[in-house]
């Protein structure tokens, strides 16, 4: 394990990374090493920016690309931490001072 002369950390993310930082700031009750979110362009529909980014890089008909990310679904239900589901209700009991960064376009 690497040993720092550091205690306290500012978690940061972008996109995914963004609601993972917050995500892992609820689950382990606003654990006191974070003290601060910086979060970038974070996300509020998995099921979205999966379907833009595949729009945006693969050049196939949507209609592949929608029966594609059923079929993703479909086999993230059996998983217990399926994207596809995120709660962001409990975004609420973060008690962690956050700064969201984001731009016109997102």
């Amino acid at each position: 394990m690497l040993r720092t002369r550091y205690s306290k950390f500012v978690l940061w993310g972008r996109s995914m990374g963004a609601v993972s930082a917050l995500l892992h700031s609820i689950t382990y009750n606003n654990p006191s090493d974070i003290i601060m979110l910086v979060l970038d362009s974070p996300f509020s529909s998995f099921e979205k920016i999966a379907r833009e980014l595949a729009m945006r890089r693969v050049k196939v008909p949507t209609f592949i690309i929608n029966a594609l990310l059923d079929l993703i679904k479909a086999n993230f239900k059996k998983q217990p931490n399926n994207p596809f589901e995120i709660d962001l209700t409990a975004c609420e009991e973060c008690k962690i001072s956050s700064l969201f960064v984001y731009s016109e376009m997102d």
